[in-house]
């Protein structure tokens, strides 16, 4: 015997599913709330996302982006303006917010963050999957040095191509382990420095060049970007330099 729910009933259960994914703040720019998209993570709240498609007839592919620790999606810092020049130059762009800034004292700091990332990253590559073209991965400070780990431990699969922005880890031990990761790579790998950068991403940028190229490879470059950012006229520069790099790579 078929059994017929009430209207209300039904109604009501549509509304609480609906409920179960949050509306974009009122406060944040017009484009971000049209581009949201809500990652949805197990046992967690979601996690806020920015999803812009390829403005181009031809999709070159995709580009997640993934901002320093403890910056919002919509910080108006590098990742903001890749996400739209990368969209312009025709890669369908998403950009995660990333894992609050680490407690340093906490001697698991590093892990903890990892912890945090690897879920929003599996949740960002699944979205990512169901989209046109290969996907690269661009990531900024801690969070850089954190997906090279993640990818070193083979907490994710190896990726298509990953860009690496002023990498660093704050603690000398753990920092120095980044220069293994470049000497075992075996990915495409563009990383970028510049003047600016704090001590523990100076402190490693000459071996990190050296240890990537005792592999003569083709795939890897390193670049100055010799602008303090936020900066109009570097941004445009550093998306050339991707794209650039990208179309080397045969993409």
């Amino acid at each position: 015997m078929t059994r017929c729910w009430p209207l209300s009933l039904l109604l009501f259960t549509v509304s609480v599913f609906a409920a179960t994914e949050p509306e974009a703040p009122e406060h944040w720019p017009i484009e971000a709330r049209r581009d949201i998209q809500w990652l949805q993570i197990s046992g967690q709240s979601p996690v806020p996302a920015l999803l812009r498609y390829s403005e181009e007839v031809r999709t070159v592919g995709n580009a997640v982006l993934i901002p320093e620790a403890g910056k919002q999606v919509v910080s108006p810092y590098q990742m903001m303006y890749l996400r739209r020049s990368l969209a312009a130059l025709g890669w369908n762009t998403l950009l995660i917010e990333p894992p609050s800034w680490p407690d340093t004292q906490d001697s698991k700091f590093w892990l903890n963050y990892r912890l945090e990332l690897v879920t929003r990253l599996k949740a960002a590559l699944e979205l990512t999957a169901g989209l046109k073209g290969r996907t690269l991965i661009v990531a900024e400070g801690l969070s850089a040095s954190t997906t090279m780990k993640l990818f070193a431990d083979g907490e994710l699969p190896q990726p298509e191509a990953l860009v690496l922005l002023s990498p660093y880890v704050p603690e000398v031990a753990q920092n120095q382990e980044i220069i293994g990761w470049f000497g075992q790579s075996q990915y495409p790998l563009l990383d970028f420095y510049t003047p600016f950068d704090n001590r523990w991403a100076q402190s490693t940028v000459e071996q990190r060049a050296v240890a990537a190229r005792k592999q003569v490879r083709l795939d890897f470059r390193q670049v100055n970007l010799a602008v303090q950012p936020p900066n109009d006229s570097g941004q445009r520069w550093l998306t050339r330099q991707i794209h650039g790099w990208i179309d080397h790579l045969g993409w």
